[in-house]
């Protein structure tokens, strides 16, 4: 009777190290999923993070971009209107001292200016098809 006491006590002794060695491997794994989890969510806030702060750089560069080509083009359009009214004036003008040269019967004076006249017309009307002037 002793042997069989002795080997229930035993056999119970090992089934009660068996489940604590069981429960302490469950904690290990429960421990383990956690730090996974927390590993996890702290990957994805770092993602977000990341992908808002570039999303922040993007809008700030693009705005910065937008910026400079509005000024540029609002620089073109001012050029374009000095340009329109420049125009018209400059070319009153330079025919007013042609034609004082025609009334003073100053025919080669006439016609060098007159030829150099139409080359400056021809030049404005060449670079008129530019954005920018060179």
């Amino acid at each position: 009777m002793r042997f069989d006491f002795d080997k229930e006590q035993l056999t119970d002794s090992l089934r009660f190290a068996a489940s604590l060695a069981e429960l302490e491997n469950e904690r290990t794994i429960e421990s383990l999923r956690a730090d996974q989890n927390r590993d996890r969510a702290r990957a994805i806030g770092a993602g977000a993070l990341l992908l808002l702060a570039g999303g922040g750089l993007w809008f700030y560069s693009d705005r910065k971009h937008r910026k400079e080509r509005f000024q540029k083009e609002a620089a073109e359009l001012q050029t374009q209107v000095l340009r329109a009214q420049m125009n018209p004036h400059f070319i009153f003008n330079a025919l007013n001292s042609i034609n004082a040269f025609v009334r003073n019967n100053d025919p080669k004076g006439a016609s060098f200016f007159l030829s150099k006249f139409a080359g400056v017309m021809r030049g404005v009307l060449k670079n008129s098809r530019h954005r920018e002037v060179a």
